[in-house]
């Protein structure tokens, strides 16, 4: 949608608290009573925006998923597309930790809520595929625990990656993450 589009931009551009609904609704080409027909304001918007950003990233691995029958394969295309997404909206994602530092009650009643809840569906894909290959991972650590070993190796990596201005190269990180998942999450023959 238009203003979700237009608010991506100037929230990354201006920063949360910068940006106008004024000038989110002229980047989308319409007016300031037009944009409050879709959205009650501001928080509305980024409550939307943080939605989508988690449904677009479930799209793509539900899609994967679906598709992969290969434990290995599944694991490595997920850490692509994770690292890529974020790769690919790292500015976006800089702002909004940035700007949630400014105000307690915007973090708590909208970041946090929406992040994790799309944190949660995406940790029930992985484990989902875990499941489904449990045969193949170590005995001795539930899938959900290897799902969330993944989950937070790419985290971990990435978090690093951001915090560093992105500096280093994030594809040689994609290695390093596979590489440390599969030496303690595969069940040893």
């Amino acid at each position: 949608m238009l203003f979700l589009d237009s608010a991506k931009e100037l929230f990354t551009e201006k920063g949360y608290y910068n940006t106008t609904m004024e000038e989110i609704a002229d980047r989308a080409g319409f007016s300031k009573a037009t944009i409050y027909n879709y959205f009650d304001g501001k928080e509305h918007l980024l409550t939307e925006l943080i939605s989508t950003v988690f449904a677009e990233i479930q799209s793509l691995i539900d899609e994967m998923f679906a598709k992969e029958n290969d434990f290995r394969k599944g694991v490595e295309a997920y850490v692509e597309i994770s690292i890529d997404y974020i790769e690919n909206n790292r500015k976006f994602y800089l702002v909004m930790m940035s700007e949630s530092f400014r105000q307690k009650s915007l973090v708590d009643e909208v970041i946090h809520k929406k992040v994790f809840a799309g944190i949660e569906v995406l940790r029930k894909r992985v484990t989902d595929f875990c499941n489904k290959h449990e045969n193949e991972i170590n005995p001795n650590i539930p899938p959900k625990e290897i799902a969330h070993m993944l989950m937070a190796l790419v985290t971990g990596y990435v978090g690093d990656w951001m915090f560093s201005r992105g500096r280093g190269d994030l594809r040689n990180k994609k290695k390093i993450v596979i590489e440390q998942f599969f030496n303690g999450a595969l069940a040893k023959t």
